[in-house]
Order: structure tokens, then sequence, then C-alpha cells
């Protein structure tokens, strides 16, 4: 993201961007115009039993130290939100197409998810009514439909299937919110959004990637129960199951929390596996979308062919995803864009403002 803001020429980005790394990465995004904070600042020797493992990416998703960057970002954030700042946490992963801020920040249409599935069963009886013509009863057509409920799939038109999430776990979770072209229970102003993970388990259905927090009394509760308990996440391993767990809690039903739109929001369902949720995946990926995030991989090295065939990949030939912030602070003197890029590889938080 951090390249491709520079690329892209999104100007206010350094400006209004917190960036977390060690020292030497620290030092690299500063000489780019960010505003750094060294990660000593939240207590990094105590929290890295390793210091060589500190600035380097994990081996795999999800293992240390990944755990204990994101803890620091969370806090970050925290803090952020408590002095009044809107906050957005963009992974290192991710890629601006154009700057999202003033989209998050506006008025936008969202509804319970619940409810496009209640619409989407109205159209499948319509369709189903209209179609019959040998006198089937209606508890046959009820019944029909309600099986292929349970197989959880619809067919398209383009002949294919869509995946539609298990209607009970769409029901169990009503406070959560999709983007609408108008409703009558309409909210404009969600105090959390998240990229689109398209699931319902554990780990979803928000992406912790992509995330914005407006600054409000609720989210000044929110930011304070996921520092309380944070030493869940850095133990657990995931932060985005953390996020969901915790937006799952009693204890926050007070909170909006909204998908954001996934054909302009571009995430690994659709990137990857082309899934939609409430309509027929597209024949080709959108070209006009605002942020992609290169999730779903098998390895770090697969995000390369994903950014690059987005056009989201901004890093030069002679900068490697393993390259070391010591390495980035030297490039930063003679290459603001690969050296920023590297410092970005090497850490792994991120908040913009």
């Amino acid at each position: 993201w951090a390249c491709s803001t520079r690329a892209r020429s999104i100007a206010t980005a350094p400006r209004l961007t917190l960036v977390i790394g060690d020292e030497p990465a620290a030092a690299a995004a500063t000489a780019l115009g960010f505003t750094a904070v060294p990660s000593s600042a939240f207590a990094s020797k105590e929290l890295f039993s390793l210091r060589e493992r500190e600035s380097r990416a994990a081996a795999a998703f999800g293992s240390w130290p990944h755990s204990g960057w994101n803890a620091m970002s969370i806090v970050a954030m925290s803090d952020l939100v408590q002095l009044g700042f809107h906050t957005l946490l963009s992974d290192a992963d991710t890629a601006w197409r154009v700057d999202p801020r003033p989209w998050l920040e506006a008025a936008h249409s969202f509804t319970p998810c619940v409810s496009f599935v209640e619409r989407a069963r109205g159209r499948e009886l319509a369709q189903s009514l209209a179609e019959n013509s040998d006198g089937a009863s209606q508890r046959h057509l009820k019944a029909a439909k309600q099986h292929r409920g349970r197989r959880g799939r619809r067919e398209t038109r383009a002949g294919g299937t869509q995946m539609l999430p298990s209607i009970w776990r769409i029901e169990h979770r009503p406070w959560v919110l999709c983007a609408a072209s108008h409703s009558r229970n309409e909210q404009l102003y969600p105090d959390l959004m998240m990229m689109d993970d398209w699931r319902w388990d554990t780990r979803g259905p928000g992406n912790s990637g992509f995330l914005y927090v407006r600054a409000n009394c609720r989210t000044r509760w929110l930011v304070q129960l996921l520092v309380s308990g944070l030493h869940v996440q850095i133990k657990k391993g995931s932060d985005q199951e953390y996020w969901n767990r915790v937006l799952d809690s009693d204890e926050v039903r007070g909170i909006s929390f909204a998908l954001l739109p996934e054909l302009e929001f571009l995430n690994g369902p659709l990137l990857l596996g082309r899934r939609t949720r409430w309509q027929a995946p597209p024949t080709e990926l959108p070209r006009n979308w605002s942020v992609m995030h290169a999730s779903w991989t098998a390895s770090h090295h697969d995000k390369v062919g994903l950014l690059q065939k987005m056009g989201g990949w901004h890093l030069l030939p002679h900068v490697t995803i393993n390259a070391t912030a010591a390495a980035a602070r030297l490039w930063a003197q003679h290459d603001g864009l690969s050296g920023l890029g590297a410092a970005m590889a090497g850490t792994a938080a991120a908040s913009a403002l």
C-alpha cells in the first residue's frame, strides 16, 4: 500500500500515516516523509525473544512474530481512537489504486446482511413458481427451496454455482451490515468497516487486513476491550480471529459493524475464487477498484503475482520481498519507492489516519 500511494501520487498519505517498525525501518520510513514510531516504544525487546527475528516476516501466516506486530498495531490504533482520530489499518500486502479515505469517511447505505438472504429467498421462490408448469404444490416448492438452502448453494444465470453462507449463521449475526443502494433500515456511518472475507466461521466474516474505525464513544470502549485481551491475540496468533470473536461478543452489541462492498474493496475470495455473496460473479475482475488485498494465497511469494495481475505491485526488480529493514534504509537514500517497499515488507504493521 505504501508503494502504491507514491506510485499513484496520493500525496496526503505520508503526512497522515503512522508506520511502526524496528529502528532501521523507522528511520527509512521517516526519510521518506512518513511519521514513524520505533517498535521499542511498544517494549518490543521484551515482546520478541529473538532479536534477529524482530524485523523479519513470519515464515508462515499467523506464526511468530506476526502476532506480535499485529498486537502493536492494535495498541497504536487504540491510542489514535482514544485521541479522537478515525483510524485505518492497512496490511503491507494491500494496494491502493485511489485514496480510500474520502470514501470511508463519507456516508454510505448499509443494511443487515440477513436482508439480502431474505430477498434471495424471495427471488428463488418467485422463479420457482413462474417456472412451475406441472402443478406442483406450494409445499413441494418450499421443501425444494429449503433443501437448496441447506446445501448452501444456488444456481446462477451463467450456469455455475455460487456459495451462500449458511442462513442460520447470518441470522445468528443480525448486527453484521452489508452495503446496499437503499434500505429502510440503513445505517450511513458504521462504527467499524472491514473487507469482506466471505466466511462465517470463527475467523469471519471480516478481514482484518483492511479495516476502518471511526472515533466515537462506542469505539473508544471497543478498543479498550481489544487492548485488555491482547494477550489472547498474541498467544492465539490470528488477529483476524481475535477481531471477529470480540465483535461477536455481547459486550459490543452497540457497535455497528459493516462489510465493505466487495467489488470496490477487492479481497482474496473474489481475486482468487471469483466468489461474490449476493450476485453472480463478474466475468472479469473489476478495474476501477479502490483497494485490493492479496490475501487467500498459499505463501508470501504468491502475493507478488496477484499484485502484479491487478497493477498493484510497485517494487523495483532489485528489491526482493525478503529485503531487510537495514537494506531498506540504504535504498531509501537513493530510491524512495524501493526503500519504502522494502521497509513495509520487513515490518508488519502500519496505521493510516
